[in-house]
């Protein structure tokens, strides 16, 4: 992820340690050394901010999903065996919880519902994340609903960031606390919090809210500060400043490093997954005059939505969007209320990064996809380079190109000793008379 202007945002505060009121559910010993009889319970305050929809539909996502995103932080703060937290980390020693007290002390499940269209900009495009991007003022929102931080960890759940469709791009952000204002607390998408609910896809075990928690507790990106190719010098004073964190050097976005061996030192040897080669593209659409009319979405190889559009108003717009794809088919679906596509000057293409085209299509008054088209657009797996003569002994019939690699049979070698000799006559004759069966 990128280190936003809030992930920077109050780490000048971090000399001056939190002090928690004293008699609150905050004041256990948040960040003190405890044993495993005495786990302190973190509260959990969900502030779903919706913009009108049912409970438990779109924005407005249900108890369930919330809940699931407190067991899967849990199961990653815990190390919890046979879950997927239980990797290559520690127990933290430190566990969450839906808060049970409101700040008056009255009984509460931990969640609470506020729709946010009365704040500007929130309806149309979700919460800022800078006073720059399109959405809704952030302090705003976050006003609309707040419990005192220094007896409760503030979620926001939101519809879209910046104005994203909730799709990709920013997913969550928090401030490294304490912030001291309304701030303090972590911001996430509403289809990117949990394990089961309204989700899209890659967000299934709930990482980005334990990435953001991690933040909230002040860490840095394991990558912050290294800005050189070099190793670390000072684990104290680059990457997180977590001595027992592995060294990363400095990295960019869908896996492209800055440096050679950034993805070797830092991902794949630290982790239990297994990368596939992504192919980095852009999709690019610009509409006619009649933009509210087109709408389009493009799929993934099981047919899962990545991502969509459809603008609310008329006028030439223009949007674009970055992608990480691995190898396999995928669906590009555009459609037109009018039926006759963007015919007053709308054009769309896919680039890869490279600048190569993948597709292009102008539109025209002649010309142009009418009421639907979609587009197939197929990324080749990586070459495997081996043995393809079938009559080897080492015959790969997955390799694309031959490696020169190929071993033959030895024919005429009747004892296996890689060499033809008398040994292998006397075998012959052995059987010289027999009748061949068939």
């Amino acid at each position: 992820m990128h280190e936003w202007p809030s992930y920077a945002m109050g780490m000048a505060r971090l000399a001056a340690p939190r002090a928690p009121a004293a008699g609150t559910e905050a004041s256990r010993g948040l960040f003190s050394c405890v044993d495993s009889t005495d786990v302190p319970e973190i509260p959990l305050v969900f502030h779903v901010v919706h913009v009108g929809s049912p409970y438990g539909t779109n924005e407005n996502i249900s108890d369930e999903q919330l809940e699931s995103a407190v067991v899967a932080l849990n199961e990653d703060f815990r190390k919890l065996a046979g879950t997927n937290g239980d990797g290559a980390g520690v127990d933290t020693g430190m566990s969450f919880v839906k808060a049970k007290r409101t700040p008056e002390g009255l009984p509460t499940s931990g969640i609470v519902r506020i729709n946010g269209s009365s704040v500007p900009g929130y309806a149309e495009d979700g919460i800022a994340l800078t006073p720059l991007d399109p959405g809704a003022d952030e302090f705003e929102v976050k006003s609309l609903s707040a419990w005192p931080a220094e007896d409760y960890v503030n979620v926001w759940v939101v519809s879209e960031i910046s104005g994203n469709n909730a799709q990709n791009g920013i997913q969550g952000f928090a401030y490294l606390a304490p912030t001291g204002n309304v701030a303090d607390g972590i911001v996430i998408l509403h289809n990117a919090i949990g394990t089961v609910g309204n989700l899209k896809p890659g967000t299934e075990l709930n990482r980005t809210f334990t990435h953001e928690m991690g933040h909230h507790f002040s860490l840095y990106h394991t990558f912050h500060n290294t800005l050189s190719c070099g190793t670390e010098t000072n684990c104290a004073s680059q990457g997180d400043k977590v001595c027992d964190t592995p060294a990363t050097l400095s990295n960019n976005a869908c896996y492209t490093p800055e440096c050679p061996s950034a993805l070797t030192d830092n991902d794949v040897a630290n982790t239990d997954i297994d990368h596939l080669p992504l192919a980095q593209w852009t999709f690019t659409l610009t509409t006619d005059f009649f933009a509210s009319e087109t709408s389009w979405s493009f799929s993934d190889p099981a047919g899962d939505m990545l991502f969509q559009g459809a603008p609310s108003s008329a006028g030439v717009q223009t949007f674009s969007q970055d992608l990480c794809l691995a190898p396999g088919c995928y669906t590009l679906a555009l459609n037109d209320a009018g039926g006759d596509g963007m015919r007053f000057g709308g054009w769309y293409a896919v680039v890869t990064d490279q600048g190569e085209e993948v597709l292009y299509r102008e539109e025209s008054l002649n010309d142009h996809f009418g009421a639907s088209v979609t587009h197939e657009l197929c990324i080749d797996p990586p070459l495997v380079l081996g043995c393809t003569y079938a009559s080897a002994l080492n015959f790969n019939p997955d390799a694309g190109d031959d490696d020169g690699s190929c071993v033959f049979p030895c024919f005429g070698d009747s004892n296996a000793d890689g060499f033809v000799g008398v040994g292998d006559l006397l075998n012959m004759l052995v059987l010289v008379g027999q009748e061949c069966q068939e």
